[in-house]
């Protein structure tokens, strides 16, 4: 494995946007920037809201626990 070192500009350019403008930068570096800009794919949020109401229940289950006294610095 060969490291690489990128001024501070490239990082820029490479965090901002596309990477067409950082020449050196290793691939498989570019396509990984590249990819974490991209938003969501429609598979990747399907089941959001279920997994965001799972947790919600299971945090006021875990709160409905607590001794009353705790309870109540809390607001519940």
């Amino acid at each position: 494995m060969t490291a690489h070192r990128l001024d501070r500009a490239a990082l820029d350019r490479l965090l901002d946007g596309p990477d067409d403008g950082a020449p050196g930068v290793p691939e498989a570096l570019a396509g990984l920037l590249a990819a974490l800009r991209a938003g969501p794919r429609p598979a990747e949020v399907r089941g959001e809201g279920a997994a965001v109401l799972a947790y919600q229940a299971a945090l006021v289950g875990a709160l409905r626990t607590l001794p009353t006294g705790r309870r109540a610095l809390l607001g519940w």
